[in-house]
């Protein structure tokens, strides 16, 4: 296994109590708790590949100096997860020479804060403990993944389900730059992460900018997740991005479903932003 595998997706909503419907009709969407600081809450939509789909709200209109207190609602980040076999500062510490070309945020190397202990109560009285480890805050949220590590067992906090969609894993995300080269950049910064040095076979390049793979914490559920980092594709990415101050943006992901039927392509408005989810079936095996 990679020193690096997917952990989750982060979907911020304006309440959890008013979740979009398409949601609800596709997903089996597990009640989660509120974090520890009080200040947000959140619900699951746990995948069979050991991935999960956080849906987080801010309990109150106050969102404090939360690290997620100025990203508009949508997609709005997303997290790794070190294996067991590879310390993260190991991981960490690979990037520890000069990226070229620089992404916009990342001027030199990339730094990382300090960890920060995290914890939620589930509902069924639980506790639920965590650190997570941010990259600096010259780096735009949701531009470079932060980690996630375990206090308590992982399945406590990513919980399991089965879904109408018959969802198992996620199939790519797909992340907006303004020219090819940052994108392959920025590549080359997830690649790192993942394999735990620059690997620069592991990387493809697509249309309109570059792609590297990242595995599941499951093996053997779904084929890796495609890293797309491309051009933007229409306004509203434009417009995402400008907002991200230049640095990469998510823009929408991509789910493995493992039927026969594939889900039509979701484009959900919320608060003026677009959370987009399109679909794609599990290769057969012969």
């Amino acid at each position: 296994m990679a020193p690096s595998t997917l952990d989750h997706i982060i979907i911020l909503l304006p309440s959890l109590e008013n979740i979009p419907p398409i949601l609800n009709e596709l997903f089996t969407i597990t009640p989660g708790g509120t974090h520890g600081d009080g200040l947000t809450a959140n619900a699951l939509i746990p995948l069979r590949s050991g991935t999960y789909i956080e849906l987080i709200s801010f309990v109150n209109e106050d969102r404090g100096n939360h690290w997620w207190a100025n990203k508009p609602a949508g997609l709005i980040d997303w997290c790794l997860t070190p294996s067991n076999t590879t310390p993260l500062s190991t991981t960490l510490g690979s990037l520890a020479e000069p990226i070229s070309p620089n992404p916009p945020g990342l001027d030199t190397r990339l730094n990382w804060d300090q960890p920060i202990p995290g914890q939620r109560t589930r509902l069924d009285g639980q506790v639920v403990k965590w650190q997570v480890v941010f990259p600096s805050p010259s780096v735009a949220r949701g531009s470079v993944p932060f980690f996630c590590i375990d206090e308590t067992p992982r399945e406590l906090r990513t919980g399991e389900g089965e879904h109408a969609c018959k969802a198992v894993g996620i199939a790519a995300i797909f992340l907006a730059v303004n020219t090819t080269a940052q994108a392959k950049a920025y590549v080359k910064v997830y690649g790192t992460l993942v394999n735990g040095g620059e690997d620069t076979a592991s990387l493809a390049e697509i249309e309109d900018g570059w792609s590297v793979e990242v595995g599941h914490p499951k093996d053997g559920v779904a084929p890796a997740c495609k890293l797309n980092v491309c051009m933007p594709k229409d306004d509203l990415e434009r417009d995402l991005l400008e907002k991200q101050g230049g640095q990469a943006v998510m823009t929408e992901i991509v789910l493995w479903v493992d039927g026969d039927e594939v889900p039509e392509v979701v484009e959900e408005m919320v608060e003026g932003n677009r959370l987009k989810m399109r679909f794609k079936r599990v290769p057969k095996t012969s």
